[in-house]
């Protein structure tokens, strides 16, 4: 209505439209046509698109996609990957999506859902199992863990018929 009331005081006409605008607060004048600085004659009609908040997009299936494939099906709708936290899931492949949810309210949407341009997709991918050092030497154990950014401690030791001395049973 301040938009409105400016332009009359002017002697110029106001028509509203609307747009999406992912940086202008809905309810708020996004733009104008014609644009800023431009020359009208009075009486003119100024044409004030008013925001409609960032423009709605459906997300796909994201879970099961691979982390690049889900990062572009994400950019491709003009929406970011936020945080991507990585667990190690022995039933899913490394660099699989296993969840996905919206940053803004933490909404599940790992089998699509409507959202937002603009906004930011948390991911959680699989770093596949925690790999199996059973037969191998403490030291080549623990070696393999701290590849895959674990930490391993030495535990008791056990005898066994099957493993030498010495080697994770």
């Amino acid at each position: 209505e301040d938009a409105t009331g400016q332009l009359t005081k002017l002697g110029l006409e106001a028509k509203r439209g609307t747009q999406y605008s992912g940086t202008i607060a809905a309810g708020l004048v996004a733009s104008t046509d014609p644009g800023e600085r431009a020359r009208v004659a009075k009486g003119s009609t100024v044409t004030l698109r008013v925001s409609q908040g960032p423009q709605p997009s459906t997300l796909p299936v994201l879970a099961g996609l691979s982390t690049e494939a889900a990062t572009k099906a994400i950019t491709d709708l003009k929406a970011s990957v936020g945080a991507t936290d990585s667990v190690f899931e022995g039933d899913v492949a490394a660099g699989t999506v296993i969840s996905a949810s919206r940053q803004s309210d933490a909404g599940d949407v790992s089998q699509g859902g409507g959202y937002f341009e603009g906004m930011k997709v948390n991911l959680v991918v699989s770093l596949g199992g925690i790999p199996d050092v059973a037969g191998k030497s403490v030291d080549d154990a623990t070696a393999i863990l701290k590849d895959k950014g674990l930490v391993a401690t030495p535990g008791e030791q056990t005898y066994s018929d099957t493993v030498p001395e010495g080697n994770v049973i």
